[in-house]
């Protein structure tokens, strides 16, 4: 389904999904392959004033539009002005380049999926059962977070085809991962801890392929993929939860 843990040898080679580029890069591996300082996609400045928060806004949702109606390829500084209404000069007040307008983007999403997913935690969710967890925690993402929608697919797509952004999000992903370590510890997982976050990457895999199907489908065939995503993520997760760590 993709490619990037094949061995540690040529990790740096290849470590994106067949399926859109998706960034699979884990903090367990950073130390391979020399990250960049976060500092390089950071906006240039955090506003303070109501209406340069509003100018900030209107960046983003532009940036959003690009990617929603055009594509990742689409994603340039000129078309995100054009998008928002806002100036290229106005656009790099804040941002110093157009990655770090997607790094911004992404570090949002995966901010709220990492709230709303410890939210769940902290609630009587584990205590009624991993069926009724799972269905909730596939409620939160396909439902309440909107996740697959196209412009997220085509975020994860501009991201995942650029090597140093790859490896300025793994942190925002590990976060997201360590989240789903909690869920299977509490449950009695006894697999290492990297092979659980091994796991959890590819659930995250596993639920971003089927988004991307999804995009591309209507009505019945698409609720067909929901089905067989869930179906193959709770075996997973079940699997790990009762079963010995697989060998290497």
């Amino acid at each position: 389904m993709f490619c990037g843990r094949l061995s540690l040898g040529n990790w740096q080679c290849k470590q994106t999904s067949a399926f859109g580029g998706l960034p699979l890069t884990s903090g367990l591996n950073k130390q391979l392959m020399n990250p960049p300082t976060k500092a390089v996609f950071t906006p240039r400045k955090m506003p303070s004033q109501a209406r340069a928060r509003a100018t900030v806004e209107r960046i983003l949702n532009g940036t959003r539009l690009v990617l929603k109606e055009k594509g990742a390829e689409a994603a340039t500084t000129r078309n995100i002005a054009d998008a928002s209404g806002v100036t290229t000069g106005s656009i790099y007040q804040y941002f110093p380049h157009k990655e770090s307008i997607l790094y911004e983007l992404y570090r949002q999403r995966m901010a709220a999926t990492v709230e709303a997913f410890r939210a769940l935690l902290a609630s009587d969710a584990l205590e009624q059962g991993v069926d009724f967890f799972l269905d909730r925690f596939g409620h939160m993402l396909w439902d309440e977070l909107e996740w697959g929608r196209p412009e997220d697919i085509a975020l994860d797509k501009a991201i995942g085809e650029n090597p140093e952004l790859r490896l300025a999000v793994a942190d925002v992903l590990d976060e997201l991962y360590h989240c789903i370590v909690s869920m299977l510890k509490y449950y009695g997982c006894n697999w290492t801890d990297r092979r659980m976050m091994e796991l959890a990457e590819y659930l995250y895999s596993l639920n971003h392929f089927g988004f991307a199907l999804r995009v591309r489908q209507e009505g019945d065939q698409s609720d067909f993929t929901r089905m067989l995503t869930t179906e193959l993520q709770t075996h997973l997760i079940k699997k790990a939860i009762n079963e010995e760590e697989p060998a290497a």
